[in-house]
């Protein structure tokens, strides 16, 4: 189960189909309101005809431009008039989950409306050539199935990109119907039946497919289980291998959603506790996915919808609002929860959000690590399901590599610093896709610590990793470009720039601060030997020194380490004797001041 692939350093997101994503560009739920994504951001409209308590779809053409809407019940055309024959559709308005829309594969006038309700799984055909272009119902409520299915649908494409697969799930039992729709048959009547987890009665919860296509989520919500996930096939449309998602208490799931990249599956919860929980789905074991729950919030939180910007959008309940994700495939609370974070002008959300064919969400993603001069790039693709393999192309004076085996790396070395086309063939299922993206390889850093040091202690040596780096990291942890150095060791600092990098390591060694003083001074002005002061390596602090005779009468003080005694006591001659010294001062050892003493002998000598 949810078998993934390592992560590389830089991402280039892109999606195949290319115009797959324009087909969620409109959102319509709640109390007539909606969302434009047209422009990359939504923004929030309130043209809408349409009450939807839960259950809900709308569908744009491949350019992105509205082409109807519907509660599950009537379908509203672009102008936000029932569209003729609108009326009765064979979808519950209470269903949380109660259609999808699907364009006929090949065909940009036919579109499919699927429905669930209490008496079974149907669809409605809508001409889109028919009423200048507003579209009329010409098939309605054709029942694909006898048997009655949990109040749930998702679709997701087909592995060669072209046909579609819609999935539901029969009633008290542990049976998926997976039909396809095709350009040749249109809506299959027969669908893959695959036999795998619980038996599932409870119409609460939404069931998705995850943007990537490879994982289903089904709402179980027993006594102990929240939900299941199930691998799905997208070339054969099997659904197997069931991994549990347990739960402590009394609550149930509402929604479900995946972020973009697969790897992080979201629920709400509700009864209860009302919470809003993040699994990791990169993780091997179903304990380990269990283990990796992460509350992110608690509140007013019901359907998930993933976005054409990649963001989870969250129905708060009888409020004018939305909560986000802003950044769902970070794990934990980086994910950028913003609770109503969009006002909807005025308009109630309701229970829940628009359903889509998951794949218009699906980013697969390139990604390079080390894209660096002199340094091995290694190129990987971020996908992996029914591939069968891929073609890279750097450009004419790069020899193109042909991968078999995912995640399909290429590695290669460049010696330049400039820009790079890099062109991806993806083969699957009698399908190719090209992906292209533009990527730079830059120069590293340059970082010099100097030479091996040696100073006194007390000392302060700056080490200086160099400015205009977009990072730093030394050796304790410090992120600044100076490190002050007041010890011996070892000391090193990484740097880095356009996620390339460099590191430089120094020793310093700080000797120990020493004061030595002649045994024996003439104080006769020849010029040597005159004065008897302290010779000091090192620095040091507070310093004071005081002589004295045989008789211990004080005959020189002084706090200043630069002068000495001239053997004189207030302008007369001291006699030639012994005098004993006293000296006294502090050190910066290991950082933490330290007061020394010392005494001793001198011969004053004529």
């Amino acid at each position: 189960m949810l078998k993934k692939i390592i992560i590389g350093i830089l991402f280039f997101f892109i999606s195949f189909p290319v115009f797959s994503q324009n087909r969620a560009n409109i959102w319509y739920f709640g109390e007539e309101v909606g969302l434009d994504f047209s422009n990359g951001s939504p923004v929030v409209i309130t043209n809408s005809s349409m009450t939807a308590e839960s259950g809900c779809s709308v569908i744009c053409d491949k350019n992105g431009n509205l082409q109807f809407y519907t509660n599950g019940q009537k379908i509203w055309n672009r102008q936000h008039n029932i569209m003729p024959n609108g009326e009765g559709i064979a979808g519950s308005f209470l269903v949380n989950q109660n259609s999808v829309i699907i364009p006929k594969p090949n065909n940009e006038h036919i579109y499919y409306l699927l429905t669930v309700d209490t008496n079974g799984f149907a669809y409605s055909e809508i001409d889109m050539q028919l009423q200048n272009g507003l579209g009329d119902v010409v098939v309605k409520n054709n029942f694909i199935t006898d048997n009655k299915v949990v109040e749930k649908i998702t679709a997701i494409d087909h592995c060669n990109s072209k046909d579609i697969w819609i999935i539901v799930h029969k009633f008290e039992s542990p049976e998926f119907f997976s039909y396809i729709v095709s350009d040749t048959g249109g809506v299959s009547f027969t669908p893959v039946i695959s036999e795998a987890g619980s038996k599932v009665k409870a119409d609460i919860g939404y069931l998705k497919a995850s943007p990537t296509g490879d994982i289903i989520g089904l709402p179980v919500n027993s006594s102990n289980i929240y939900l299941e996930l199930f691998d799905f096939d997208n070339l054969s449309g099997i659904i197997s291998n069931p991994v549990k998602i347990y739960k402590n208490d009394n609550s149930y799931v509402y929604g479900i959603e995946f972020s973009a990249n697969g790897k992080k599956l979201y629920i709400s919860t509700g009864g209860e506790t009302y919470s809003l929980i993040q699994y990791d789905l990169t993780l091997n074991t179903e304990t380990e996915i269990n283990n990796s729950a992460t509350i992110i919030a608690n509140g007013n939180i019901y359907a998930l919808q993933v976005g054409t910007d990649s963001k989870i959008y969250i129905a708060v309940v009888n409020e004018p609002y939305l909560s986000i994700i802003n950044y769902p495939n970070l794990k934990g609370l980086y994910c950028g929860y913003e609770e109503k974070k969009i006002y909807l002008n005025g308009k109630n959300c309701l229970m829940g959000l628009p359903d889509f064919n998951q794949s218009y969400f699906n980013k697969p993603s390139i990604s390079i690590k080390n894209a660096c001069v002199g340094e091995m790039t290694s190129f990987s693709f971020d996908y992996s399901l029914n591939i069968d393999s891929v073609k890279w192309n750097l450009g004419s004076n790069i020899q193109e590599a042909v991968k078999y085996d995912h995640p399909f790396i290429y590695d290669h070395k460049f010696n330049f610093s400039e820009s790079y086309t890099v062109n991806l063939m993806v083969y699957h299922c009698e399908a190719i896709d090209t992906i292209t993206e533009n990527i730079t390889i830059y120069q590293n850093p340059e970082v010099n610590l100097g030479s091996d040091t040696v100073v006194f202690q007390g000392n302060t040596i700056v080490l200086d990793a160099g400015d205009e780096m977009d990072n730093y990291l030394w050796n304790d942890g410090t992120r600044d470009q100076y490190l002050y150095i007041t010890d011996t060791g070892t000391y090193w600092v990484e740097v880095f720039k356009n996620l390339c990098r460099d590191k430089d390591t120094i020793n310093i060694e700080m000797i120990p601060v020493q004061i030595l003083f002649p045994s024996a001074f003439s104080p006769n002005n020849d010029g040597a030997n005159d004065i008897f002061r302290a010779r000091v390596t090192g620095i040091v602090y507070d310093f004071q020194m005081a002589v004295f005779n045989r008789s211990g009468q004080r005959v020189f003080y002084s706090n200043d380490i630069s002068l000495g005694w001239d053997g004189s006591n207030n302008g007369t001659q001291c006699q030639v004797n012994t005098y004993i010294w006293e000296i006294s001062y502090t050190v910066r050892n290991d950082r933490q001041p330290e007061l020394r003493k010392k005494t001793g002998y001198v011969h004053l000598i004529r």
